[in-house]
């Protein structure tokens, strides 16, 4: 995923932070989807926020709160 392109595409307005529309293949995180860009048969695709798809691209844990 072009971590670049999300950004340029979120400043943009093209795609909004609560809703960027990703694309999957065999379960993993490949691109992001514009609307209008067709999707092949082996992919899927999922509505996700920002911080759950930056989460999933760093393979951050969920919920992660540091310890104090």
């Amino acid at each position: 995923m072009d971590l670049n392109y999300l950004k340029q595409q979120i400043d943009k307005g093209t795609i909004s932070k609560d809703s960027i529309t990703v694309v999957r293949r065999d379960g993993e995180l490949i691109d992001i989807h514009l609307l209008g860009e067709p999707i092949s048969a082996d992919e899927v695709s999922e509505v996700m926020d920002l911080e759950s798809v930056l989460s999933e691209v760093f393979n951050l844990a969920p919920n992660f709160a540091p310890k104090v």
